[in-house]
């Protein structure tokens, strides 16, 4: 029996140190902050460079929701994301998902209406409805943290319609169903080039870290090393017109857990 004993005991020893086979692929996901179709081409470049780099296929996945999406992150169904940053700090990094780059531009969100709306300044929005992205957006958290700062409470004074993306907000203002949207700033001025309309900023929130990829921590050092470099030298006449188009040559920048402090004290104040 001691024999026997010994012997499972090696045998589940050598089990549990076995390595997981190499990878033949890696999945990346994008949360979809627009359209899928939009959202694969301007990602397909990137994913393209990566390829070369790492000599691996990789797979472009997201989801039809930001909920959908943060629950797939939560299950760590993939090995490279990019993420919106609350999503890094509610998830990713609890669940051992890295930092490797953002965009190399801080995030903040802008309240906006139509140039003939009669509203003049956010006190102005009392009793009306506005559009926002998803709940857990990143816009969406800096948005109603402008608004309480301004004096406007979410349950008495405001109502909020939640849209899929930031362009659905958008055309829910230009369609008139609501007196205001929350968006950001890239994704209003390419709306405003794509529909030939212009939109009058309310207000402008506070800035912190834009979106960012991460790296699974199942992902060999060396792999992750190659992604992170590759990405904060990846310049827009690679990576693709979009980010060129934000003003970006180096679109990317390398970025720490750190870095995301000021989204645990806002999380804290909410």
């Amino acid at each position: 029996m001691l024999v026997l004993n010994a012997t499972y005991s090696q045998v589940s020893l050598a089990q549990a140190v076995t390595p997981d086979p190499p990878k033949t692929r890696y999945v990346m996901g994008v949360f979809p902050y627009i359209s899928l179709a939009e959202l694969e081409g301007v990602f397909t470049p990137i994913i393209t460079e990566l390829k070369q780099v790492l000599g691996i296929e990789i797979q472009f996945r997201s989801s039809s929701s930001f909920e959908r999406f943060k629950v797939r992150l939560f299950e760590e169904a993939y090995d490279i994301a990019f993420i919106q940053p609350f999503d890094y700090v509610q998830v990713a990094a609890l669940i051992g998902y890295r930092p490797v780059a953002n965009i190399n531009m801080p995030l903040s969100a802008v309240l906006v209406t139509t140039v003939e709306s009669g509203v003049e300044k956010i006190t102005d929005l009392k009793h009306q409805m506005i559009a926002l992205p998803p709940r857990s957006a990143a816009v969406t958290h800096l948005v109603k943290r402008m608004l309480k700062q301004n004096k406007v409470e979410l349950e008495q004074h405001i109502k909020i319609k939640h849209e899929k993306t930031h362009d659905a907000c958008l055309q829910q203002l230009l369609l008139g169903a609501v007196s205001a949207c929350g968006t950001a700033p890239y994704p209003m001025a390419l709306f405003e080039k794509q529909m030939g309309v212009k939109f009058r900023i309310l207000k402008e929130s506070e800035k912190i870290p834009g979106s960012l990829f991460v790296v699974h921590q199942s992902v060999p050092l060396e792999d992750f090393r190659k992604i992170q470099n590759t990405l904060v030298t990846i310049s827009s006449d690679i990576a693709g017109t979009y980010w060129g188009s934000m003003g970006l040559t180096q679109p990317f920048k390398s970025v720490a857990d750190d870095d995301f402090n000021i989204l645990r004290r806002i999380l804290a104040e909410e």
